[in-house]
């Protein structure tokens, strides 16, 4: 990591049959970069979090330790135009050849997105795993965004109870033939995406028009994610359809 001090064990082996009069040894620097992790959200379910590892894989067998890490939580900014991007603040140090495996998880795990993954710099990139390049002079700091769209996961939920029964022939026996049943219905949004054109309908034959309340009264029809509608209709009573009261 950055600022850790590393120990080199240099060693000099003389294969020839008569001794050296002199050796010199010349140590060569080992190109360097920094490797910088960022999150973009492009729609999201406000809450979610993602976070990226960026892992080095090194050696015979492979030995993996992981050496950056980013946590993104989605805020409502990740549903406006352009997005939330999330940048690591403390980049990591990078070598010539290192080999990076890079990592996204979701909290939930239930959590759907599409995802996207794109580095900059002197890089090749295979699936999500990075090789780091020669690194000649002036090589240009490598940065990774992991970008992510919501995958569209609709949901309605529809709900119909009565609200109430009235006497209205006045003979004293609320939900005989001729009584007046009020019914409410609930219409919610319990996916992950605004949904648009909704309509409510019951075939019951004889109920009145549905007097329906949308979350914003401007635009009928629409239902943002965690909205619902409200409506209410009113039915008589008839000698068959009485135990519809009950």
């Amino acid at each position: 990591m950055p600022g850790d001090k590393i120990t080199y064990a240099i060693y000099m082996s003389n294969p020839t049959n008569f001794d050296n009069a002199s050796i010199t040894v010349d140590d060569l620097d080992c190109p360097a970069t920094t490797l910088t992790l960022k999150k973009h959200w492009a729609g999201a379910t406000v809450g979610n979090t993602a976070t990226l590892t960026a892992t080095r894989v090194a050696g015979t067998p492979a030995v993996r330790t992981q050496i950056d890490s980013l946590s993104s939580t989605a805020t409502a900014a990740a549903n406006a135009p352009g997005g939330q991007t999330t940048t690591d603040a403390t980049p990591t140090t990078v070598f010539a050849g290192d080999v990076i495996e890079l990592a996204e998880t979701f909290t939930p795990a239930t959590a759907t997105y599409h995802a996207g993954l794109q580095c900059t710099g002197d890089v090749g990139l295979s699936g999500f795993t990075l090789t780091v390049g020669a690194l000649g002079a002036g090589a240009a700091p490598i940065v990774c965004t992991f970008s992510n769209s919501l995958s569209a996961q609709p949901s309605l939920v529809v709900g119909k109870d009565i609200a109430g029964v009235a006497d209205t022939n006045d003979n004293g026996v609320t939900g005989d033939a001729g009584d007046l049943v009020t019914y409410a219905f609930t219409v919610r949004n319990n996916g992950n995406v605004a949904l648009t054109g909704v309509s409510l309908t019951d075939p019951l034959a004889g109920l009145s028009a549905l007097a329906i309340t949308w979350p914003d009264p401007a635009n009928p029809g629409t239902l943002p994610v965690n909205t619902e509608a409200t409506a209410t209709a009113t039915y008589t009573l008839t000698p068959r359809t009485r135990h519809r009261a009950r």
